[in-house]
């Protein structure tokens, strides 16, 4: 049986979630030829799996053509390596249900997928995670790399995106450099990662941390296996820590941080609350939908509510996460990620 998932849309956080639903079908479906549909600038992110046996990449350009036609499924580029048996749309689905529900969405993305998936295929898919092949040489190259940056050899690695693709969905530099003095306490060593260098090396300069810009799927894959604790927006960051069991704390305001963490074990998520909201016209969890009463134009340059969400309970239930982990089965594990500084999620060649 020939299937095409197409995830033409989304970040990075999308992108795994959506091969965890191609680790699932190749789970149920051994047989299958899994063909993945995803632009060409994440296409990186996919080769990481073995759940995927081909790729099928569009460029944002084109990709914009998609919608001018008046059925997409028949656009040549969703039909490269056809004709298939089975074709799974895993963004316009997942993305309608958040648009048209009547309240806010108590139930994480991936659950979406596998519904519209499992509606499809016929099939009962059972809820899986990515699972990311990390090179040893790419782990020996972040890690590397971090030592020459830190100047000491690693100890305790907290990693940091406070910064989103979208303004409403990062944290303010007040609350950054109060993060990051508060773990520096606790003897963390801070590295701040993001895909620009503006304004995030000024930032890490400022608070004495180091950054890491603009890494290739694999090494900043390596990077993160590689950190004792993550520190996450909403952002793809958050998902990669998940996937690859690195213990991690997202901060969310648009959209519910316990939904999305629920769907990775080491993870945990902080969602702006009515407490953050107080005195501002949104709801929780706003989802940005001005139907809701949200003050778009005033989050356009930051989610108020977000930015209210107090540093000292970030860092507080980050540090808490890992105290937790001590106690349970995952503690072996992360002895060994501070031994090693390797993966132990995720399969090395």
């Amino acid at each position: 049986m020939r299937i095409q998932l197409l995830s033409e849309g989304g970040g990075i956080g999308d992108i795994l979630q959506r091969l965890g639903i191609a680790q699932a079908i190749k789970a149920v479906m051994p047989e299958a030829e899994l063909w993945f549909f995803v632009q060409d600038m994440l296409a990186g992110w996919v080769q990481l799996t073995r759940a995927v046996d081909k790729i099928a990449t569009i460029s944002a350009r084109a990709r914009r053509g998609l919608h001018t036609v008046p059925d997409p499924l028949t656009h040549p580029y969703l039909n490269t390596g056809g004709p298939f048996d089975a074709i799974i749309d895993l963004y316009d689905p997942a993305d309608s249900y958040e648009v048209y529900s009547a309240g806010p969405i108590t139930i994480g993305r991936q659950l979406i997928y596998r519904r519209v998936a499992n509606a499809v295929l016929g099939v009962n898919l059972p809820p899986m995670l990515a699972k990311l092949v990390i090179s040893k040489q790419d782990l020996l190259v972040a890690r590397t790399k971090l030592v020459s940056l830190l100047g000491k050899p690693l100890s305790f690695i907290v990693g940091l995106q406070p910064l989103a693709h979208w303004a409403w969905r990062s944290l303010s530099f007040t609350q950054v450099k109060d993060i990051v003095m508060r773990l520096t306490r606790a003897g963390a060593q801070c590295v701040f990662f993001h895909h620009t260098a503006d304004p995030i090396v000024s930032w890490a300069k400022e608070v004495g941390a180091v950054a890491v810009i603009n890494e290739p799927a694999g090494a900043l894959a390596a990077m993160v296996s590689l950190c004792d604790l993550i520190v996450s927006a909403d952002s793809g960051f958050f998902h990669i820590a998940g996937t690859l069991g690195v213990p991690a704390v997202g901060v969310f305001a648009q959209t519910d941080g316990d939904a999305t963490s629920a769907e990775y074990p080491s993870c945990k998520g902080i969602t702006a609350g009515p407490t953050e909201r107080e005195g501002l016209l949104c709801r929780f969890p706003c989802y940005r939908r001005t139907a809701y009463g949200c003050n778009w134009p005033v989050c356009e340059k930051g989610c108020r509510a977000l930015r209210r969400v107090n540093a000292k309970y970030i860092v507080a239930t980050a540090l808490k996460l890992l105290r937790i982990r001590r106690g349970t089965h995952l503690a072996q594990a992360d002895r060994m990620r501070r031994l090693f500084r390797g993966s132990y999620s995720c399969e090395t060649t």
